[in-house]
């Protein structure tokens, strides 16, 4: 069964592209070349942190719903700490 970007957003919480692709793999059953081209693809409502880039064209993803919320800040501060 295919789960959907938003779905893993929501349950997940703001994360790196490479987190979103490992869940479409791991969960959703999707090869990792249908997942990245999901997590490209983004759904609506799913923001992109492009001002601040991560190595391999990897970016920092969220619902628009979480976007500067605690849980937010708390992810990006990790992300950005072991990238």
């Amino acid at each position: 069964m295919a789960i959907s970007v938003e779905t893993i957003l929501k349950h997940r919480g703001p994360c790196l592209t490479t987190t979103l692709v490992e869940e479409l793999v791991d969960v959703g059953g999707l090869t990792p070349q249908a997942a990245r081209q999901r997590a490209s693809r983004g759904t609506a409502g799913m923001v992109r942190l492009i001002e601040l880039p991560f190595p391999r064209r990897v970016r920092f993803v969220c619902l628009t719903s979480q976007q500067k919320t605690p849980k937010y800040w708390k992810a990006l501060r990790d992300r950005t700490t072991r990238a």
